[in-house]
C-alpha cells in the first residue's frame, strides 16, 4: 500500500470482516498473500492515511491500557467504543468499513458521524455514497427543504439525479404556488409545511420509514463543525498514530494481541 508494508494481526480481519475472511490464510504454514512479508496481501484500492486510520480502531492505545486496567469494563461494553476523532478520520474508517464489510466499524463510524456537526449536503452525498441507512438523513433533507436558498447545478450533481429531484419535489410541495390566482408570487417563498405535516412529507418524498424521533440527529457534537457556521463544538485531540505502532516488528513482541515494545 503506497510501497508500505504493515505487519498487523490477521485476526481483527478475519474476525470482524467477511472479505478479509476470504482473503486472508488461515491455515498453518500457508505461502499464500498476507501469509509474511516476502509474500504480502497487496490493497491497492486504499491509501496509507485511511489504512492507518482504521488500524487505530484496533489498536487503540486507550483502549488497550483500560484493557489491562480493566478487563470486565471491556467485555460488558464490547469492542469499537473509547474513542475520539474528527469528520475527516471517522470518514476515512467509514469508506474502508464499508469496503471491507467491516459491519461493526461500520456502524461505530455511523454513529460518530452522527454526533458530528456536518453541512446536510455533505451527509446526505457521504451517506448515500457508503450506503448508510437512509433514515438517518430525515434532519438533512428537512435542512434541504426548507432552506431559503435554491439547489445550485454543482449541488444537484453532487446528489445525484434521483434525489435532486425529489429534493425539488419536496422543496416545492413545502411551499404554496408561486402563483396565487391573478397575483404573482415570490419564487422564494416561505415553507408552509410544518411539524407532522413536514415529517409526512420528507417520509413520503424520500422513501423513509422511521419516525422523526428514532433518526434525528444529536445534538451534542463531540468533533468538528463541518457545516461552516457558528455552532460551538469541542474540538477532539488527534489521534496519535506513534502511540498505537512500531515500525519494526525487531523492536518489540505480541503480548495478548498488543504489540507492545521489549523494555
Amino acid at each position: 500500500m503506497e510501497k508500505t508494508l504493515f505487519r498487523v494481526h490477521r485476526y481483527f480481519f478475519i474476525r470482524d470482516s467477511t472479505f478479509f475472511e476470504e482473503k486472508l490464510p488461515t491455515p498453518p504454514g500457508d505461502v499464500s498473500e498476507g501469509s509474511c512479508d516476502k509474500n504480502p496481501l497487496v490493497l491497492d484500492n486504499a491509501s496509507k492515511v485511511d489504512f492507518e486510520r482504521l488500524l487505530w480502531i484496533f489498536y487503540n492505545p486507550y483502549v488497550a491500557r483500560s484493557y489491562v486496567l480493566s478487563l470486565p469494563l471491556i467485555h460488558r461494553h464490547r469492542k469499537y467504543s473509547l474513542y475520539d476523532a474528527d469528520a475527516e478520520v471517522w470518514t476515512s474508517i467509514l469508506k474502508l468499513a464499508h469496503q471491507w464489510k467491516f459491519r461493526e466499524m461500520k456502524e461505530l463510524a455511523v454513529r460518530e458521524l452522527q454526533a458530528i456537526s456536518i453541512a446536510p449536503l455533505q451527509r446526505v452525498v457521504l451517506y448515500q455514497k457508503y450506503e448508510v441507512n437512509r433514515d438517518l438523513l430525515r434532519p438533512a433533507f428537512i435542512a434541504l427543504t426548507t432552506r431559503d436558498e435554491p439547489i445550485e447545478i454543482d449541488e444537484g450533481r453532487e446528489l445525484g439525479l434521483e434525489t435532486a429531484l425529489r429534493l425539488a419535489k419536496a422543496r416545492e410541495k413545502s411551499r404554496v404556488p408561486v402563483f396565487a390566482g391573478k397575483k404573482s408570487g415570490n419564487p422564494r417563498l416561505p415553507v408552509t409545511l410544518m411539524g407532522g405535516e413536514l415529517d409526512a412529507l420528507i417520509k413520503d418524498v424520500f422513501d423513509l420509514t422511521t419516525s422523526a424521533e428514532t433518526s434525528a440527529t444529536p445534538q451534542t457534537s463531540t468533533g468538528q463543525n463541518t457545516s461552516g457556521g457558528s455552532t460551538q463544538t469541542t474540538t477532539p485531540l488527534a489521534p496519535d498514530w506513534t502511540d498505537s505502532f512500531i515500525d519494526n516488528s525487531s523492536q518489540g513482541e505480541f503480548v495478548d494481541g498488543f504489540f507492545a515494545p521489549v523494555l
